[in-house]
């Protein structure tokens, strides 16, 4: 009897199908003898350059190390940007601020080969100029040598706070952030904290804004740019008026309740729609509390919303401690598919996620715990990298540190699969090396992650004498194997990350030399696939190059 093996979990792959999970290819700790990132809150962004480097960004209070340039005392923040190449070595930084607190928020690279950082900036002198009230959202366009172009605030006379930018088709910006003012560059507010999201010109001209949210709490995490030209937005609010509808959690007030919201705008703006989506609180868990800390537009025009929660009432479900990861999938017009929970018995801090060339996806932040999905842990916070399939159902997961605390990261996907790290540590051992300063003192700490690698575990029974030819392969591979009886069989083709991508053959074979011929279509990218033949107790495969 044949077995056909569906890729929907490594339960149900592991006796057949084993995955390597990324390795380091470089680490790096950068930073002076103050902290970069603070020691209990802080943000990290990475993006990868074309040059096979990236460029990160946090916030620094230091001005020896790696670090020049930062204004003010070392007690207080600049945002400090860092340029690395593709072997970890720094290839410019800068700080920005002024002689106030200065807080990252995001960074994105530019068409131009610059980059475009958004963060808070409290500061009315430095690189600030025309400050608005009593925090600002703060934007910087540096070019490629990190030399700033251009800046701007954004705001009203109360509190702005910045969180993250995308630059649009048209060479311009949108961001979204927090505000609480109701005057200056805002026009309405519907009380308390509101989502504020802004479209600008290549030059950071205001083209239009507009504020989101009730009469309670909304926090903004992320904006991204959708297929049709217009804009999604990521956070989670407490209000169950103004232009949020649905939310069930409102038995408290303030930031330790409220749902994920998310908010589909066009293109100037509009709302197309909106959902909460999270548990309620209860006596046995007053404090539940559910945020979207990511959202991207899938290869179908669905929706990965990625977070955490402390939920543990319906609709959230598989909870594996107090916070989890959490992440859930939209339709095109806002309806929940599928939610799931990753973690382990402590808290599992962030949650971001991004799709992933299967069609699955990453989620990324750091965790406490060292049982459930959670293996590996070196010792308090590690990152964690946590990977599932296109249902959201765990795959694998791998943790990143040392014996201190590996907080606060950032992620992102490079060309060849694999991925960069980067966020505070305050280690100098297990995988962490190169600290500045005292160890309960937090520096920026970088990984480079080879791509994951899939392998199979084979079991040869009566099947003998497997043979793929020419390898490497151009337009045809031709396979031949030996059988000792007449039996059932599948012939498949896996790529390197462990999707099956065509069934060559499935039906009864004769005892003795069997053959058969893989037509490798134009579709098919050069890289590393498997041949895999199963049958009645036994598995066995070939790796294959297609080069053309």
């Amino acid at each position: 009897m044949k077995i056909k093996l569906l890729l929907i979990t490594l339960t149900m792959l592991n006796a057949y199908v084993t995955i390597a999970q990324p390795t380091i290819k470089w680490q790096n700790s950068y930073g002076g003898t103050q902290d970069e990132g603070f020691a209990f809150e802080a943000v990290f962004s990475i993006k990868p350059t074309a040059d096979g480097g990236c460029i990160a960004v946090g916030d620094s209070k230091s001005n020896d190390g790696d670090v020049s340039g930062h204004h003010g005392l070392t007690t207080i923040p600049d945002i400090w940007v860092v340029k690395l190449d593709s072997l970890g070595t720094i290839d410019w930084q800068i700080s920005l601020g002024g002689s106030s607190s200065d807080n990252t928020g995001a960074l994105e690279v530019t068409a131009d080969g610059g980059c475009i950082v958004i963060g808070t900036t409290s500061s009315i002198d430095g690189d600030i100029t025309d400050t608005l009230g009593m925090s600002d959202i703060w934007v910087v366009k540096l070019d490629n040598t990190g030399t700033i172009q251009w800046q701007k605030p954004y705001g009203g006379t109360s509190y702005e706070v910045g969180w993250s930018i995308k630059q649009t088709s048209d060479g311009g910006f949108v961001f979204a952030g927090n505000t609480n003012s109701v005057d200056g560059d805002i026009t309405f507010n519907h009380g308390g904290e509101e989502i504020w999201v802004v479209k600008t010109d290549s030059v950071g001209t205001i083209q239009w804004q507009k504020c989101y949210g009730g009469s309670d709490f909304e926090n903004a995490a992320a904006i991204n740019l959708t297929n049709d030209g217009g804009y999604i937005v990521a956070g989670n609010t407490g209000s169950a008026d103004g232009d949020v509808i649905g939310n069930t959690d409102t038995s408290s007030a303030g930031f330790l309740n409220g749902q994920a919201w998310v908010v589909k705008l066009d293109s100037i703006g509009g709302i197309d729609w909106q959902i909460t989506y999270g548990g309620n609180s209860s006596a046995t868990n007053p404090f539940e509390l559910d945020w979207a800390r990511s959202v991207v537009q899938a290869n179908n025009g669905e929706y990965i919303v990625g977070g955490a929660t402390t939920s543990s009432t319906f609709p959230v479900m598989g909870q594996n401690g107090y916070q989890d990861y959490w992440l859930f999938k939209l339709t095109s017009t806002g309806s929940v598919l599928w939610q799931s929970c990753l973690g382990g018995s402590s808290v599992e801090e962030g949650g971001k996620t991004e799709q992933t060339p299967d069609g699955g996806f990453i989620s990324f932040g750091h965790s406490g715990s060292n049982d459930s999905l959670v293996t590996g842990n070196h010792g308090s916070d590690d990152y964690w990298l946590a990977k599932t399939d296109s249902n959201g159902i765990f795959q694998w997961g791998q943790c990143y540190g040392g014996p201190g605390a590996e907080k606060f990261p950032a992620m992102c996907q490079t060309a060849d699969g694999g991925f960069f790290l980067v966020g505070q540590s305050t280690s100098n051992s297990g995988q962490v090396s190169g600290h500045h300063g005292a160890l309960n003192v937090p520096d920026m700490w970088v990984v480079r992650l080879s791509a994951p690698t899939v392998g199979i575990k084979e079991n040869n029974g009566s099947l003998s004498q497997l043979n793929v030819f020419p390898n490497p392969a151009y337009s045809i591979a031709r396979i031949s194997f030996q059988l000792e009886k007449t039996e059932s069989v599948a012939i498949s083709i896996y790529d390197i990350t462990g999707r099956e991508i065509e069934n060559l053959y499935s039906g009864k074979l004769s005892a003795g030399s069997n053959n058969l011929e893989w037509q490798i279509g134009k579709k098919i990218e050069n890289g590393i696939y498997f041949v895999r033949i199963e049958g009645d107790g036994f598995l066995q495969s070939k790796k294959i190059s297609v080069v053309r």
